[in-house]
């Protein structure tokens, strides 16, 4: 996905990975940043992708908690989904890391929440029933699990 959605030719690849990876470090120490997690988008894999795929075509806003540098709503619009229907919230921003990793300032126009959904702030709260999706994936294991309990009860 990287090269076709970023241009980037393959003989760079690897070392625009190593930069963007170590940027994404210099923001926050996550272990998922150092394996590489964040560069192969999970969500195409998951079951009833392509349902939520075809409900974004029709006009449907996704909501990705947890969203780093926002490689899954970046899959979403590699496959066809409209990024202007698309948030992602992040407890810390690596939003401008992405737009370096895939090189879309201009093209990619999700809207990104910095905030703790656990203590959601102003820009989040507005929000409250815009989305017809929302994917949680790679941020529940942030938390112990008392945590993970009260996030999921959050309305």
């Amino acid at each position: 996905m990287l090269e076709g959605y970023s241009g980037i030719p393959s003989d760079e690849t690897l070392q625009h990975v190593h930069e963007i990876r170590d940027k994404a470090w210099s923001i926050r120490t996550y272990p998922c940043t150092s394996l590489g997690i964040w560069l192969t988008p999970m969500i195409s894999h998951q079951e009833g992708y392509f349902t939520v795929l075809s409900r974004l075509k029709a006009g449907t806003a996704l909501l990705d908690v947890g969203c780093f540098i926002g490689q899954e709503l970046r899959r979403l619009v590699y496959d066809g989904a409209p990024s202007e229907s698309l948030c992602g919230v992040d407890i810390a921003s690596h939003w401008d890391v992405g737009f370096e990793m895939f090189r879309d300032r201009s093209k990619f126009h999700a809207k990104f929440i910095e905030c703790d959904i656990l203590t959601p702030n102003a820009d989040l709260a507005a929000l409250e029933g815009t989305f017809g999706v929302i994917y949680i994936s790679q941020v529940l294991h942030q938390w112990g699990w008392d945590a993970q309990v009260a996030a999921l009860k959050e309305p």
